[in-house]
């Protein structure tokens, strides 16, 4: 019966949006092109239609629009992206870009990168989105500019200035026990501003006993014009504490988890008629604790100290039609891990690279093409590159673009140090990938993609048995994933615009099944943007893929969800709020054996100070 009431709601929810279209289409009587500004494909500010990528925008009026509270709310009806939370919130949430692996996606935020070096991974259970301005989605390998691990794609999380923050006080509350409550302050003109932020959620959680979940995130920015340019401060600090109650295969009622993150980046940003540089340092750090039973009944705990250090200087040169991009990067990892059960291991690890990217423009082509070496303590260095090239037509409001790159993903200290089953000789995994595009404006507010990409993993890091029986990690995997993706944005009139995506994904592998990488993935958002009133509506759809459940690998079953957000303008200083997650009660399991919250409404009241 489930099965059935999802298929007649996707089937209603699509033919809605392809008869709005229609309208949409028939009305539109002069095309008009509305090109958006990215940065993450090419590490510089660029017009959407000149980078020869796949880069999907969440923008600031979509964020405020969606009252989410975190930022994996905001990623689900990417198309060719699997976001997966493990049960309740708070449970960990990963990532899988076009039939890559959770630790082969890049996130950054500000310049610097968030990935755990102990395991590869980022968790955005609470990855908030206070002070967050835009998130770009780039797709494809980008080794070539940021380094080991974009290989799937790269998540980049951009910061509000001063300016740009509302003075606001918000609380609210909801079923599942949830409470919240966030401010904002900040104040700024020109290239000068400050603004601090800061939220807290506490909740039962939605499983039965021990999905307890709470915590509070603050955020700073601090910007100033200092030599000639712009220095900017940025800080981020999470403390979070949650019961982990586990799969429905092995349910515990005192595992717990806690989490404090704290995140800083100092950037000074100088820029001329035809050069501009750009200077970073950051830092990353992870307190992690893990207080878990045994399979003999015994209490055990487990540490996890990780840190990342970086140093960058960027240089590009400007001219009418070309811009060069050249820059050095210092990374430094650590890795501390105690665990009263397994053993403890201490490690660090540093790398350096130089990189350098050329952007030309000549008439209705758009060229880029770059090359990067990078030099690590544990490897030999590796050099890896991407070319991509746009074809613009009828004077841009139509274009053609493909791309090819090279990438790497260094192994993880868990992978080389844990104890009992580490691996010194492990190498990194490389891949080689491309893309054939084509979008179209197709008038005012609309618009269409078409994507085919293609990856190929080779030297991918998989457990197998070692000598005398135990199991280690191994360069032993390859793997193969392909599909097409489509994406469709119509402005309906002047206050509903909706997004129609869907992606077919294809994937091969030695090892079997890759595991939680659905063939069949589709999405529709729609939008109202009201003079006191907005709304926004998202639907997804995630098809079968196999995962583990209990010890087998099995296919588990495909879901359709609908989350909602509205906000309606109460005085000129207040306003009331609503976030609905899962509108229809349905009932799945993102990840195999940890069911998925049901119906979980959150609401409150938003004041202007």
């Amino acid at each position: 019966m489930i099965r059935n009431t999802t298929a007649v709601m996707i089937a209603a929810i699509m033919a809605v949006a392809i008869g709005l279209t229609t309208v949409a289409l028939a009305d539109t009587e002069e095309p008009a092109v509305d090109v958006t500004v990215v940065f993450g494909a090419t590490r510089s500010d660029a017009k959407s239609t000149d980078v020869a990528a796949s880069v999907y925008t969440v923008d600031e009026a979509a964020i405020e629009a969606s009252q989410a509270t975190t930022v994996q709310e905001l990623l689900h009806t990417i198309p060719g992206v699997r976001i997966m939370q493990q049960g309740s919130p708070g449970g960990a949430v990963t990532v899988f870009t076009r039939g890559g692996e959770s630790n082969q996606t890049l996130v950054v935020v500000d310049g610097i990168r968030i990935n755990n070096p102990m395991t590869g991974l980022v968790d955005l259970a609470n990855m908030t989105v206070d002070q967050v301005r835009r998130v770009e989605y780039v797709k494809g390998p980008f080794t070539t500019l940021y380094g080991a691990d974009a290989m799937s794609g790269v998540i980049y999380i951009f910061t509000k200035p001063g300016a740009q923050v509302d003075d606001q006080i918000s609380v609210g509350g909801g079923n599942f026990g949830a409470m919240q409550a966030s401010v904002a302050l900040g104040d700024g003109q020109g290239d000068r501003g400050w603004a601090l932020s800061g939220s807290y959620v506490d909740g039962d959680g939605s499983r039965d006993a021990n999905s307890d979940y709470n915590g509070f995130s603050t955020a700073a920015r601090f910007d100033a014009p200092v030599g000639g340019g712009v220095l900017t401060l940025t800080g981020r600090y999470q403390d979070y504490e949650h019961g982990i109650r586990g799969p429905l295969t092995g349910l515990s009622a005192t595992d717990r988890q806690d989490l404090q993150t704290t995140l800083g980046s100092l950037s000074w940003q100088r820029e001329g008629t035809s050069s501009r540089d750009t200077v970073r340092v950051g830092l990353w750090n992870e307190q992690y604790a893990f207080d878990y039973t045994d399979w003999f009944g015994a209490p055990q705990r487990a540490e996890a100290d990780p840190t990342y250090l970086e140093a960058g200087w960027q240089h590009d040169f400007l001219a009418d039609d070309t811009e060069i991009n050249v820059g050095a990067e210092f990374k430094r990892f650590e890795g501390d891990y105690t665990d009263t059960s397994m053993g403890t291991y201490n490690e660090e690890n540093e790398s350096t690279a130089g990189y350098a990217q050329v952007q030309y423009r000549p008439g209705d082509w758009r060229l880029v093409g770059g090359v990067r070496v990078e030099d690590d303590n544990l490897f030999n260095p590796d050099t890896t590159w991407r070319v991509g090239a746009t074809r613009l037509i009828n004077d841009g409001e139509a274009g053609v673009w493909a791309n090819y790159g090279t990438s790497f993903r260094a192994p993880t200290f868990n992978d080389m140090f844990f104890p009992g089953s580490g691996n010194t000789d492990l190498t990194p995994e490389t891949s080689t990938g491309w893309e054939l595009g084509l979008w179209d404006s197709m008038g005012a507010g609309n618009s269409l993609e078409v994507v085919y990409f293609r990856n190929d993993y080779e030297d991918l890091i998989q457990w197998a048995p070692a000598a005398g029986g135990l199991w280690q990690p191994f360069n032993v995997g390859t793997a193969r994933t392909h599909g097409a993706e489509v994406t469709a944005t119509h402005q309906l009139n002047s206050n509903w615009s909706n997004e129609i995506s869907f992606s077919l994904l294809d994937t091969q592998s030695s090892a079997g099944p890759l595991l939680r990488r659905p063939r069949q993935q589709a999405s529709c958002s729609f939008v109202y943007d009201g003079a006191r009133s907005d709304l926004r509506l998202d639907a997804y759809y995630v098809g079968k893929r196999f995962d583990v459940v209990g010890f087998a690998t099995e296919q588990v079953e495909s879901y359709f969800v609908v989350d909602l957000g509205a906000e309606h303008q109460l005085s000129a200083d207040t306003s009331a709020w609503l976030r609905v997650n899962n509108l229809f009660d349905q009932s799945y399991e993102a990840a195999a054996g940890y069911p998925s919250p049901g119906f979980a409404l959150v609401g409150g009241i938003t004041r202007d100070l």
